[in-house]
């Protein structure tokens, strides 16, 4: 599932359309935070061209720490590199123009990706479980 953070409607809609079925559309700061909190297993939260770029990085900033495995896609109507340094600096992973429907569609998947093979941060099994890991420490009695 996808939450799309986008306060136009008509960009909500086409939006929600082009990223496919399961998509949630929130409208308010709120309302994203309770859709985050919802769903633990939630890997990917696209934040469309209406969003301030300080509420974006914010949410990333917070996410890279809390919820690692949490991908944050921004969208903007024209790339700036200045937008897009800061945007990952703050752990956006990836900053795609909103006229590009087949890149958005790729940063999505790349995004789902990466959350796929970040599962096994915090403690939660990986893809293929847990693994035993064995501890040797080595030392000198003397000097």
């Amino acid at each position: 599932m996808t939450i799309l953070y986008e306060q136009w409607d008509q960009h909500a809609q086409r939006l929600a359309s082009l990223l496919g079925v399961g998509v949630t559309v929130v409208v308010t700061a709120q309302d994203l935070v309770e859709a985050v909190n919802a769903d633990p297993d939630e890997v990917l939260v696209v934040f469309g061209p209406s969003t301030a770029l300080a509420e974006a990085v914010a949410f990333a900033e917070q996410s890279r720490t809390r919820r690692p495995a949490l991908g944050v896609i921004l969208l903007r109507q024209h790339l700036d590199g200045s937008v897009v340094a800061e945007a990952q600096r703050a752990g956006v992973r990836e900053v795609v123009a909103i006229g590009e429907g087949n890149a958005i569609v790729e940063a999505c998947a790349r995004s789902v990706e990466t959350s796929r093979q970040h599962s096994g941060v915090n403690g939660a099994p990986g893809p293929d479980g847990p693994t035993e890991g064995q501890v040797i420490a080595v030392f000198s009695g003397k000097g």
